[in-house]
C-alpha cells in the first residue's frame, strides 16, 4: 500500500507520506523497502513508457517529492531521479540528432514528470549546495526541452509554472543555440571543460595529497575553468561529467539533509545513516498474518453494518383527489370508500399506519364532543 500511491486520491498523497514518516521511528527497515520499491517503479515506468500508466507515474514522482519534504530521503535521491528521467535510454545524455525509442521527440511526458517534482519540493532548494545543483539542473532541463519538437500549449504552461515557482527571475531559453550555450557555460563553471582536467580526475593521488581534494575530484567538483576556446568534444566531456556527478555524490554521501530552508544553513553538515534489513524480501509469515488481520477487520466491519437499523422512510400522506369524469367516477364506485355520515357534528380524519413493510390508511369519524385535536395538523 505505501509503495503504490496511485491507489489513493492524488490530493491525499501528502498524508500518505506523513504516515510513512511517522512509521520511520519504529520500523526503519520498512521505510527503506518502500523507498526502494518506489524508485524501481519509477524506473520501470521509464522503461515501458506506456500512456495508460501516466497517472500512476505522476503519483509516484509526487510521492517521491513528498517523502523529501518529510525528511525520508535526501536531495541526492531527488536529483538522481530528475537526471534519470531526462537521460534514461540515451546511453549518456540527450543530444541533437539522437532518437531514443522510449522518448521520441514528440513525447513530452518526461517534462511533465520533472515539473511535478519541481512543483512539489523545488522550493526547498534555496541555500547552499542544493541551490547550485538545482540551478545546474534547470539549465540542463531547458536544454532538454529545446531538443523536443514544438511543445503543446498545456506543456508550455506547465514548464512556465514550474520555473516561476522555483526560480521566478529565471529567463527560459527559447531556442536550442541559447540553451546549449547556457548549459555549456554551466558545465564550465561547475566541472571544467578541458580534457586535461578529466585526465587529472582519473589519475591516482600523489603522495601526501589531501584526501578531501581527492573526494572533490571524484564528486566532479572542479574550480571554474577559464574560457580557452575549448572544442565541442571538450563540452561533451563536461556534459558526461555533469550527468555522472549526482551518482558519485550519492555514493560518497556528500549531500545535504532535506528540510525546510530556514532550518538549514550553509555551515551545517547533516548525514543520514540508513540501516538496511538483512533480507530484501518480507517475511511470508508476517505478510500472511497481516492479510488475516485485514480480512478479519473487513468481516467485522460488514457484520457491524448488518446489525444497524435502517432509517424509517419518510412516507407522504396519500392525497385523495376528487373525481373529474365519468370514468373516474366508475372506478371510484368499484373502490370501497369510507362511510360518510351526513351529521355535521362528526369529524372525518385519516390515520397512516404500517403493516409489515406496506403502509396503510385508516379512515375514522369522531364526534365533536369526543374529538381533541390541533388545527395545525389538518
Amino acid at each position: 500500500m505505501f509503495s503504490k500511491p496511485q491507489n489513493i486520491k492524488y490530493s491525499n498523497i501528502q498524508h500518505l507520506a506523513i504516515v510513512l514518516s511517522a512509521l520511520n521511528r519504529y520500523h526503519p527497515e520498512f521505510i527503506v523497502a518502500v523507498i526502494d520499491d518506489l524508485l524501481e517503479n519509477i524506473t520501470l515506468g521509464l522503461e515501458m513508457n506506456d500512456f495508460k500508466f501516466n497517472q500512476i507515474r505522476l503519483a509516484e514522482v509526487r510521492y517521491l517529492g513528498e517523502l523529501y519534504i518529510y525528511k525520508q530521503i535526501d536531495s541526492s535521491i531527488v536529483f538522481d531521479t530528475l537526471f534519470k528521467i531526462l537521460t534514461f535510454g540515451y546511453g549518456g545524455y540527450p543530444r541533437p540528432g539522437i532518437i531514443c525509442p522510449i522518448d521520441l521527440p514528440d513525447d513530452f511526458f518526461r517534462i511533465r514528470l520533472v515539473c511535478s517534482i519541481l512543483e512539489t519540493c523545488g522550493i526547498y532548494y534555496e541555500k547552499g549546495a542544493a541551490k547550485k545543483k538545482l540551478d545546474f539542473f534547470l539549465t540542463f532541463f531547458q536544454y532538454y526541452i529545446q531538443l523536443k519538437e514544438n511543445m503543446p500549449m498545456d506543456i508550455e504552461f506547465v514548464v512556465q509554472d514550474a520555473y516561476g515557482l522555483v526560480r521566478p527571475q529565471w529567463k527560459i531559453a527559447t531556442n536550442l543555440e541559447d540553451a546549449g550555450a547556457l548549459f555549456a557555460n554551466a558545465c564550465k563553471e561547475n566541472y571544467g571543460t578541458s580534457t586535461a582536467d578529466k585526465a587529472l580526475e582519473v589519475q591516482e593521488p600523489a603522495e601526501g595529497e589531501d584526501l578531501e581534494e581527492e573526494a572533490d575530484r571524484d564528486g566532479g567538483r572542479q574550480t571554474p575553468a577559464e574560457d580557452d576556446g575549448s572544442s565541442d568534444d571538450d563540452v561533451e566531456v563536461s556534459l558526461d561529467m555533469a550527468i555522472q556527478s549526482t551518482t558519485a555524490n550519492r555514493m560518497q554521501g556528500n549531500d545535504d539533509q532535506p528540510g525546510t530552508p530556514p532550518a538549514i544553513t550553509d555551515d551545517e553538515e547533516e548525514h543520514i545513516v540508513v540501516t538496511r534489513p538483512a533480507e530484501d524480501e518480507l517475511d511470508p509469515e508476517l505478510e500472511a498474518d497481516f492479510e488475516r488481520e485485514l480480512a478479519k477487520m473487513m468481516s467485522d466491519s460488514l457484520d457491524s453494518r448488518k446489525s444497524e437499523r435502517k432509517p424509517m422512510p419518510d412516507i407522504a400522506l396519500p392525497i385523495r383527489r376528487a373525481p373529474r369524469d365519468a370514468t373516474t367516477m366508475a372506478n371510484q364506485e368499484t373502490t370501497p370508500q369510507p362511510h360518510v355520515l351526513p351529521n355535521p357534528n362528526m369529524v372525518k380524519f385519516s390515520l397512516l399506519s404500517k403493516r409489515g413493510n406496506r403502509p396503510q390508511v385508516c379512515y375514522y369519524h369522531v364526534s365533536h364532543r369526543n374529538a381533541c385535536y390541533d388545527a395545525d395538523l389538518f
